[in-house]
């Protein structure tokens, strides 16, 4: 492969776009490295793409939308191994894996929109939202609603140890809607006047619980997933009503189907 520093190309991506997600960062990083890639087998090429991911991996952005977005773009792209095994030669198969990557890539760039679709009466006139750390496509609901006239207030939780809450609490102000930014050690003093929790996802787990900052879960300490990454936080299925996703509104006990028809 030509040389090529594929974090360095990630945290471009991110510096540009404030607006560009993670994951969507690390696809196109992972697009600009099967360009520039010489490999002459398909083997050779996944395990180059497994030591690409690898890398990605370790900046320290965002490590499970990073490593999800990266396994779900490897997926996509070699799902159909009869398909490129069929190829004439691997300058054929390239090109495969070069039209498949830049349809997905182009499709998970539609889902914001499809999120705030779904995602269009879930504010109420009246409500108010609690919402930890700082989530684009929460934002994004909220903007909307905000656009379309609900009358609505925002706790927002400092998100210790980065501070992105004041970031948030920003965001919404500068759009007309108001919010409160606490500790986050005061969640539970307010709860009981909070009408909703709303909270992004780093990556959702097979069995519809989600993982993000640390302190997302609110009640839930995810003890065991904070020991192996101090910044991450699981909320289990039990503690959530619905996702709101680009394929639409599910509870989480569809979760598991989804993953299987991906995965299959």
């Amino acid at each position: 492969m030509k040389s090529f520093d594929i974090s360095a190309f990630f945290l471009k991506q991110i510096a540009s776009d404030d607006d560009m997600s993670p994951a969507i960062a690390a696809m196109k990083a992972l697009m600009e490295s099967l360009r520039l890639d010489d490999s002459t087998t398909l083997q050779e090429f996944i395990e180059k793409m497994k030591d690409a991911r690898e890398a990605l991996s370790k900046t320290d952005v965002s490590v499970v939308s990073v490593s999800s977005g990266c396994e779900l773009f490897l997926r996509f792209i070699t799902l159909s191994h009869k398909e490129l095994e069929q190829a004439a030669d691997f300058a054929s198969c390239r090109e495969i894996l070069l039209r498949r990557g830049e349809d997905f890539i182009k499709s998970m760039q539609e889902s914001r929109r499809k999120i705030l679709r779904s995602s269009n009466n879930l504010i109420k006139d009246g409500m108010v939202i609690l919402t930890h750390s700082r989530s684009r496509n929460v934002l994004a609901v909220m903007t909307e609603a905000a656009r379309q006239g609900r009358q609505f207030t925002v706790f927002v939780t400092e998100s210790q140890p980065d501070c992105s809450g004041h970031r948030v609490a920003d965001d919404l102000r500068a759009v007309g809607i108001p919010c409160t930014v606490i500790l986050d050690a005061a969640v539970g003093y307010i709860m009981e006047r909070v009408s909703a929790v709303m909270v992004g996802a780093e990556g959702v787990c097979e069995n519809g619980g989600i993982l993000n900052k640390h302190r997302a879960s609110v009640l839930n300490s995810g003890s065991d997933l904070i020991r192996e990454h101090p910044l991450v936080d699981y909320t289990p299925p039990e503690n959530l009503t619905l996702l709101y996703t680009d394929l639409g509104v599910l509870p989480t006990s569809a979760i598991t189907e989804h993953l299987i028809k991906l995965y299959t």
